[in-house]
């Protein structure tokens, strides 16, 4: 598995800024080429303008090793409890 958070390469539809998106890849070894290959990529784009969250699911993503194919649903609700959180904080 390789993860990558980016920035700046994905706008949201809302406007310009920096943005953070996060890339997973899958890849699986094949004898009859003798190397690794991609057998899955998700990507989110514009996933959140906060540096400070997307680094803690960055984290969380890595530790648990999240499959791309479940990543657009582990997202959704990593966003739900994170802004839950930070209204119960305020």
């Amino acid at each position: 598995m390789r993860y990558t958070l980016v920035s700046n390469g994905f706008p949201k539809e809302e406007g310009e800024g920096i943005y953070y998106g996060i890339i997973t890849e899958q890849f699986v070894w094949t004898d009859e080429g003798g190397r690794w290959e991609a057998q899955d990529t998700a990507q989110v784009k514009g996933f959140s303008e906060s540096l400070e969250e997307s680094m803690a699911f960055f984290e969380k993503m890595v530790q648990g090793e999240v499959m791309p194919v479940s990543l657009n649903e582990i997202v959704d609700d990593w966003k739900s409890a994170f802004y839950m959180g930070r209204k119960e904080s305020a």
